[in-house]
């Protein structure tokens, strides 16, 4: 058996494990390429056509490597080949590089070059029940709980390079390795996550909730955890307000304001049902919230992104929100500026009320406006997978769920936070890192 040959019956083997039978006798009766999009060595299989290749080495800029140069890589569970199932539909397109430029093949948006993480997604992953649909909702559905991971005066995307320049404090999720001098390449590279694993090394943050205790302690108020919701409408819904595409390797913002307020509600203790409806006042909700109940505090993303831009000067801009006036026939639509539709993302912030928490206190430090940030650093393999089953297939994906009958695995890490309950942290000097765990 050839390598080539091995190579293409361990992806035959994934697709059988992964997605079925229909899709394996789809690979099967057409040409694969089997190598990283514009990556170096690229292997080819003997039976792709010339033209086919031809296309190919002109897109990435590369020459014919022959094929005894290639390294044995799995085709699947790394970062770097995937044009296979790219090719065959299986997953959505990512990106080509051309004179130094990153752009998606077919498209005009730019995201960040690939960054091999080395994780073994093959442990990292496990079996789940099938993912059901979301009808008779419109928009397909990923959803994961993260707890939080540590509290710090750093903010990579406003103070970039700048340790303990913020003005105010923040509590951050995911990549437990976030500080001020965090990039996409950094995120996807190092750090454990608390977002079930390393898988998703996306860094979350938001400005921490502070007040004071019965005893006269100021301190951090760590939420039990934050829910996060990707959502939006499948490829192909004519009802779609722009062009949608998975979120851009790199992509980060900082979004929140007047026009797109939180909101706050109090809930039971069991979370089942509601103490409030949602308000506009964090302190209206608290006011309702009795011992063991929960404060919680939703706000979400825009949708559209110009396309061109991973991060703008006011680190807003290059997203917009959907509009719906008479330029759009009055449709909501993204703006003609901001094709492209990427999944909303949601932040459900849940805190417990505790007996000797002094509620009337609470506030977000240094008392800014709501607001949160999101650096992308997702593992392609897992977002395109999600993407491609949760989101364009319309199913209701939650707890990691990945819409294959797979799902990410919960860590150790992710257990022992989840244990917590009603952290009360210390508020730590400026410049000063904090666990957002153990406490008072």
């Amino acid at each position: 058996m050839t390598k080539m040959n091995a190579i293409y019956n361990m992806l035959r083997l994934f697709l059988v494990t992964a997605f079925g039978a229909a899709t394996l006798a789809q690979t099967s009766s057409t040409a694969s390429i089997i190598g990283a999009e514009c990556a170096k060595p690229i292997c080819v299989s003997s039976n792709v056509s010339k033209s086919e290749m031809s296309k190919l080495y002109a897109q990435c800029g590369l020459q014919r490597t022959d094929n005894a140069a290639c390294k044995r890589i799995n085709p699947l569970l790394t970062t770097k080949n995937r044009a296979s199932l790219v090719h065959h539909g299986i997953l959505m397109p990512r990106t080509i590089v051309s004179r130094g430029q990153t752009l998606l093949e077919g498209e005009g948006y730019r995201q960040a070059p690939q960054v091999a993480d080395e994780l073994d997604v093959a442990s990292l992953t496990g079996l789940r029940t099938q993912s059901l649909s979301g009808k008779p909702d419109v928009v397909g559905a990923f959803r994961l709980i993260c707890p939080p991971s540590h509290i710090s005066w750093d903010d990579p995307i406003v103070h970039p390079g700048q340790p303990g320049a913020n003005m105010h404090l923040h509590i951050f999720f995911g990549n437990t390795r976030t500080d001020a001098n965090s990039t996409y390449e950094s995120l996807r590279t190092t750090g454990d996550s608390t977002c079930f694993n390393a898988l998703n090394r996306s860094a979350y943050w938001q400005p921490a909730l502070v007040g004071e205790l019965a005893g006269g302690e100021d301190v951090v108020i760590v939420e039990e955890y934050t829910n996060f919701y990707y959502k939006r409408r499948p490829k192909g819904d004519p009802g779609a307000e722009g062009i949608p595409i998975s979120i851009p390797r790199g992509l980060r913002f900082v979004f929140g304001d007047p026009q797109h307020p939180a909101q706050f509600k109090c809930v039971s203790a069991n979370e089942g049902s509601n103490v409030t409806r949602f308000q506009g006042s964090m302190q209206v909700a608290l006011a309702a919230c009795a011992t063991g109940q929960h404060l919680v505090i939703l706000q979400s993303t825009p949708e559209c992104w110009n396309g061109s831009q991973l991060d703008s000067d006011d680190h807003r801009s290059h997203l917009a929100y959907p509009i719906k006036d008479a330029s759009t026939g009055w449709k909501k639509r993204c703006p003609a500026t901001h094709p492209y539709l990427i999944p909303k993302l949601t932040y459900q912030r849940v805190f417990t009320i505790r007996a000797d928490d002094v509620k009337t206190s609470w506030h977000f430090d240094h008392d800014v406006y709501p607001h949160a940030d999101y650096m992308m650093a997702w593992d392609d393999l897992i977002i395109d997978t999600w993407t491609a089953n949760c989101i364009d297939k319309l199913l209701n994906c939650s707890a990691a769920d990945l819409g294959n009958a797979t799902g990410l695995k919960k860590s150790h890490l992710y257990k022992e936070r989840m244990a917590q309950a009603a952290v009360r942290v210390p508020i730590p000097a400026r410049g000063q890192r904090a666990e957002a765990s153990g406490g008072i």
